[in-house]
């Protein structure tokens, strides 16, 4: 299906509004599946997706705010994606294998308001973030 098969009204949706009402729709259906074979339901998401919004929301992101994502691929990053733009935010995904110069360079160019990196990462993104607040990704 095409973007054009859809009904129009889904055109002018958000990722995470189309998320939701998806999850609503049909909550069992899978939404992705991760290599390696754990997969992720539309409404298993979607409650990851509100966990990560608010969790943003309790740091102080608001529309407009750039957030860099220090993470691999995967689900938690898809997440990240969609509570930002959940929140109007912007979401700044950096490659985790990149140097702690480059990946500071980028905090400061995007005019990060924070940064989110993998479980066990703190050391490195309090080195990285430049004064903006850094979250680790809960194992």
């Amino acid at each position: 299906m095409t973007p054009a098969d859809e009904p129009r009204s889904t055109l002018h949706e958000t990722m995470p509004a189309i998320l939701r009402r998806r999850a609503e729709e049909t909550p069992d259906l899978v939404f992705v599946r991760v290599v390696g074979g754990r997969t992720w339901t539309y409404a298993e998401l979607d409650v990851l997706v509100e966990r990560w919004a608010r969790r943003l929301r309790d740091v102080g992101v608001t529309r407009g705010d750039r957030v860099v994502t220090l993470l691999p691929t995967g689900v938690d990053e898809l997440a990240l994606w969609m509570a930002a733009a959940w929140l109007g935010a912007v979401e700044v995904a950096v490659n985790p294998a990149l140097s702690d110069e480059l990946v500071a360079r980028a905090v400061t160019s995007s005019r990060a308001v924070g940064v989110v990196g993998a479980s066990g990462s703190g050391d490195r993104l309090a080195t990285v973030a430049g004064g903006a607040w850094c979250v680790e990704v809960e194992p």
